[in-house]
């Protein structure tokens, strides 16, 4: 299918844009339903992303912050054709990508300091559904990891960088799907389903080094975060509910970490965690308080209420949680205010609403939403709505004051933000040039459509 008809049809979906008035500095597709930028990934020189052209179709474009260096990595469909990406990633100076059609999936890679594409491998793709959940690129040790999803083998590998260097590790019993692949104690850690539970495993890069961590002594596991060379996650058992579990990447290193709520009932019912500074937060409730912010140090087994936002047992429910220079970001609900932007040092006098974006009441975000957000040395930038533009991009330095609006029209409360200089990259509209890749310094000013020129 050709871009301009995937993206006329997504454009259709945005709600109606009001006009920006920054001005445009370039315009990859010339059409007012633009060139759908999508998978905007940033490296330390580059960053890359999506996009289509009128003459080469939806491709990949790398970029380094400028019109002249930012080009086309390559035609892979010619003739106007569009290119269908799975995903995408860099690590370290390197870009991994995997593309599809309907008969095969291809993975490559490609440094960014030369961006000549080398295909790794070949594997089958007919009539397969998954193509979402392939890639996941991962490194640990000198390898990176990721899957290769098709209807009859779900498989984890590994390479080098190169075609010779890349080799099957893993085959899984249908209908496992492995996620959240990350590194811990230079071994791949994920998670992966075995009927409806899900379970911790493990992998040294061999097959018979690739297995399940935990087996009976965990029932369930939902997400995780890294922290002190441990797995935090939300785990339950036959004598508790759902509590935060630990591990060290061991069946017998893993256990509970600590009962908030005694007995069977849950003190946690979201996997929100982040870790910033020296502590990891989360979102929890004791016998004396509905789901409100704690934290745990990672080393006493104990872990402490940050701050009862909605004193007794009415929660507060804090999500979305997100680190920012030794602090965090987080949307949580008081008795005055809807669901709205907070900000905590980790005290309950540094813990804050940092504005009411939304006045009274109502939301400026939607309960358990995942939100697009990004940060840079000054500013941590994040999507939200208010009483009379809708979704757009706002940015916070912490403060109430320092808190504002960077555009005028609506973004897609789906946009990807991405750092890159001290800048940050997201897909936006207006009525004039549809659906382009923007940037923005945390000014308005210097909020406006970035282009690449074809």
């Amino acid at each position: 299918m050709e871009k301009k008809t995937q993206a006329l049809g997504l454009f259709m979906l945005l709600f109606p844009i009001l006009l920006a008035s920054q001005s445009l500095v370039a315009d990859i597709n010339p059409s007012k339903v633009g060139s759908f930028p999508q998978y905007i990934r940033a490296g330390q020189n580059h960053f890359v992303f999506v996009a289509t052209d009128e003459a080469c179709g939806r491709e990949l474009y790398i970029s380094d912050g400028t019109q002249e260096g930012t080009k086309l990595v390559k035609d892979f469909s010619p003739n106007q054709a569009s290119t269908n990406f799975g995903d995408i990633s860099i690590i370290d100076s390197t870009c991994y990508f995997m593309t599809y059609d309907q008969y095969v999936n291809q993975f490559w890679s490609f440094s960014l300091n030369n961006p000549e594409p080398a295909l790794l491998f070949t594997a089958n793709n007919r009539f397969s559904q998954n193509n979402y959940l392939n890639g996941k690129f991962t490194k640990v040790g000198k390898a990176v990891y990721f899957l290769q999803f098709n209807n009859s083998e779900n498989e984890l590998w590994k390479t080098d960088g190169t075609a010779k260097g890349t080799v099957l590790v893993y085959t899984f019993q249908p209908k496992v799907f492995p996620e959240s692949l990350n590194a811990l104690n230079n071994k791949l850690i994920f998670l992966a389903p075995v009927g409806l539970i899900k379970q911790l495993w493990e992998s040294d890069g061999t097959n018979e080094g690739t297995k399940v961590v935990v087996t009976q002594t965990l029932g369930f596991t939902a997400g995780y975060t890294l922290f002190k060379n441990q797995v935090f996650f939300m785990g339950q058992d036959d004598a508790t509910g759902f509590e935060l579990w630990h591990s060290d990447g061991t069946q017998k290193g893993t256990s509970i970490y600590t009962d908030i709520l005694p007995g069977k009932e849950s003190s946690l019912s979201s996997q929100s965690f982040v870790v910033s500074g020296d502590y990891l937060y989360f979102s929890a409730k004791d016998v004396d308080h509905g789901a409100e912010l704690w934290r745990t140090d990672g080393v006493a087994k104990t872990a402490q209420l940050v701050k009862d936002i909605r004193p007794g047992t009415i929660e507060s429910f804090p999500y979305n949680l997100q680190a920012f220079k030794n602090a965090i970001f987080f949307i949580a609900k008081d008795d005055e205010h809807g669901y709205e932007l907070w900000h905590s040092d980790g005290t309950a006098a540094g813990t804050t609403l940092v504005k009411d974006i939304w006045e009274g009441a109502a939301d400026a975000f939607d309960k358990l939403s995942i939100i697009p957000t990004a940060s840079t040395d000054d500013y941590f930038f994040f999507a939200a709505r208010d009483s009379t533009l809708g979704i757009g991009l706002w940015r916070t330095d912490g403060t109430t004051r320092g808190t504002i609006r960077l555009n005028n029209y609506s973004i897609n409360n789906h946009s990807q933000l991405a750092a890159f200089n001290n800048h940050v990259y997201f897909e936006a509209a207006d009525d004039i040039n549809g659906l382009e890749l923007w940037t923005s310094d945390g000014s308005k000013n210097g909020t406006q459509v970035f282009g690449k020129f074809n």
